[in-house]
């Protein structure tokens, strides 16, 4: 179980920093920021099979952050951010989001990069 670090200004890691205020939009090498916003209308929600955007935190080594990202207008959107500053891939991401059987998550970026 992780501990629960209360985040502060000191304290908080570069994705987080990034995003302080409401609902900025992002510059992300990962994903158009249209797409990362249809990402999050299916992981901001709370899934009790935990298959939202906690995953996808914990994946990252976030756990620690859980509480302070409950509290953001978006928290995927956060995630997402500190996804792309951690230089991961668009396949690394789809790898994870089947692995949390997110197939329609994986099924919109599958057709967004068709599209474009």
């Amino acid at each position: 179980m992780s501990t629960v670090v209360p985040v502060t200004s000191s304290n908080m890691p570069p994705f987080l920093q990034s995003l302080e205020g409401v609902y900025q939009e992002i510059t992300s090498p990962l994903l158009p920021f249209d797409l990362m916003t249809e990402i999050c209308v299916k992981l901001d929600p709370h899934d009790p099979l935990s298959r939202d955007w906690r995953r996808l935190a914990s994946k990252l080594g976030y756990d620690c952050y859980i509480n302070f990202l409950e509290r953001k207008e978006s928290p995927t959107m956060c995630v997402m951010n500190g996804w792309s500053q951690k230089g991961l891939s668009i396949d690394d991401l789809k790898t994870c989001l089947l692995a949390m059987e997110r197939c329609d998550v994986v099924r919109l970026i599958d057709e967004y990069s068709i599209s474009t």
